[in-house]
């Protein structure tokens, strides 16, 4: 998921006089991309390990789970994560404190998903399939963008749309129960699944192409969010078509 804002190619929005680190030199964009492909690591070690860790107990498991309050304190916490992605995005080093607390508190949305799926199919191997095909897919669709480097910018608009349709649909379910079935179906997860798959393209390309150097984190933050929600609708997937 995008956390750049861009006016034109090129240039950084609220920024002026920056520019992305595409029109920078060859070993100053090969070390932007390392160090953004370093931090999304480190995310990645954060949100797996408090994920692990909450899913590892019943009792912590709901016990975090009940924090949500449903789907809404969910989307409460993303809001609250994106939030503090935002404030401390330009400020080094907050930006690195608040790209760890963006993977923290996914960890935290993660950790009873994973207890609850384990629990319903009788072990991880539901969740280990889940994380493998997803780190296929990123992986897959990551090597092609920076290897092509071709320009995906135009995904942009139809991403958004697609996203906060998706987002509309899970808000009417979640308060009217319309359309309910099928936010819960697997049509639904694989549709989303895809979608992810897609901003994975679109983020990657960013990336390579318009982010400015100072914005390293933020940069690790969309790619690494990508991944993780598809790794959460792939295990709803899965769950589906094991049911």
């Amino acid at each position: 998921m995008s956390f750049q804002q861009t006016s034109t190619a090129g240039t950084f929005e609220g920024a002026p006089g920056q520019v992305s680190v595409a029109q920078e030199s060859v070993p100053a964009r090969m070390a932007f991309i390392r160090k953004v492909y370093a931090l999304f690591g480190g995310a990645m070690i954060v949100w797996m390990g408090t994920a692990a860790l909450v899913a590892s107990s019943e009792e912590l498991a709901l016990s975090v789970a009940g924090w949500f309050g449903g789907g809404l304190g969910m989307i409460l916490f993303l809001a609250l994560a994106f939030g503090i992605l935002r404030v401390t995005s330009k400020s080094f080093p907050l930006n690195i404190v608040g790209l760890a607390v963006f993977a923290l508190l996914y960890g935290l949305i993660t950790g009873p998903t994973v207890y609850l799926y384990a629990s319903a199919y009788g072990g991880y191997a539901i969740v280990a399939k889940a994380f493998i095909l997803a780190a296929s897919i990123f992986g897959g669709l990551t090597a092609y963008v920076l290897v092509t480097k071709k320009d995906f910018s135009f995904m942009g608009a139809g991403l958004s749309i697609a996203l906060f349709s998706a987002l509309g649909l899970i808000l009417v379910s979640m308060f009217f129960g319309i359309g309910s079935t099928f936010v819960a179906s697997t049509g639904f997860a694989w549709a989303m699944v895809l979608l992810f798959a897609g901003y994975t393209v679109y983020d990657t390309s960013n990336i390579v192409r318009r982010y400015p150097a100072n914005m390293a984190a933020t940069a690790a933050a969309s790619i690494f969010a990508d991944f993780v929600l598809m790794f959460l609708y792939l295990l709803r997937a899965l769950g589906g078509n094991r049911d």
